[in-house]
């Protein structure tokens, strides 16, 4: 019985393939994950403006004050170092896409991720971030004087 032959080296198509799928997963999965990102944001904040409770807690404890701020700062780091690696896999993609030269270039440019996009989306985050930060920090002002007990 003899064994099926083993490629060493993938066809032109299957390498266009591969690329043109990374291409188009990179600039999807990146949206998505902004998408998915800017809700859990939205909803820490709003947490954190609506609950008297979360208020109260923010406003009397220092510590808790210092490490939200260092995790926050923490996941800002963090999403900016994500959004640079989808950018360098989406222009990875797109580079490679183009020396292999099988199709036109029209036919995935509109795939192409522009360096603007993940610097919006991170921009916009650490934006967010700052919000929150501020938010930690000035929640004596914002509750209105000096924190009572909880309930």
């Amino acid at each position: 019985m003899t064994q099926p032959a083993h490629h060493d080296v993938a066809s032109r198509k299957e390498e266009f393939e591969l690329l043109y799928g990374m291409l188009k997963q990179s600039l999807t999965g990146l949206i998505d994950f902004e998408f998915k990102h800017s809700g859990f944001m939205a909803l820490v904040i709003g947490w954190l403006a609506t609950s008297r409770h979360a208020q109260l807690i923010v406003a009397t404890s220092f510590s808790l004050r210092v490490m939200a701020t260092i995790a926050m700062i923490c996941l800002t780091s963090l999403h900016c170092l994500w959004c640079i690696r989808w950018y360098s896999r989406a222009t990875n993609a797109y580079n490679r896409l183009q020396a292999l030269n099988y199709m036109p270039f029209g036919y995935f440019e509109p795939h192409r991720m522009h360096f603007y996009l993940p610097a919006s989306f991170a921009f916009i985050h650490a934006l967010l971030s700052t919000v929150f930060i501020v938010m930690l920090w000035q929640m004596q002002e914002i509750i209105g004087g000096p924190p009572t007990t909880l309930p």
